[in-house]
């Protein structure tokens, strides 16, 4: 019996072991957070989670940005008022970079510069996660 056609195309595979290794790395991270045990001194991560840090770290930024500027945050903590063209529910479905630059352009009237350093990392760190949260089923791997 032939496969259907959707199974032949079948597009995103993520290993059990990487989900396991986000989950901990983020539930790590978190903990850190909440318990304020954070260090400046780098506590060693197994080479196995390096990849799991690179999707931890590109999610914590985007929480932090939906945090800030997609909730009554800014208002209730700092007096700032969300500007008029605000339009939340459109605004959280932006791509992480560019909500990087579109917020603080929103409410502040400036933003990072797409062609320098932080925004030209942070964009390469979104493609990483990018490659590996999005990998699709080929030869080539990410």
């Amino acid at each position: 019996m032939p496969l259907h056609p959707a199974f032949g195309t079948a597009t995103t595979t993520v290993s059990g072991d990487f989900i396991w290794h986000v989950r901990f790395t983020f539930e790590r991270a978190v903990e850190d957070a909440v318990t304020r045990q954070g260090t400046t001194t780098p506590r060693y991560t197994p080479p196995s989670f390096a990849l799991a840090c690179y999707v931890v770290a590109v999610s914590a930024v985007e929480a932090a940005m939906n945090e800030f500027f997609l909730t009554d945050t800014p208002k209730i903590t700092w007096g700032i008022t969300s500007p008029e063209s605000y339009d939340r529910e459109k605004l959280k479905w932006l791509p992480p970079i560019k909500k990087i630059q579109t917020l603080p352009d929103l409410f502040f009237g400036r933003t990072l510069s797409p062609d320098e350093s932080p925004l030209r990392e942070m964009r390469a760190l979104v493609d990483v996660r990018n490659e590996l949260v999005h990998y699709k089923f080929a030869m080539k791997p990410p």
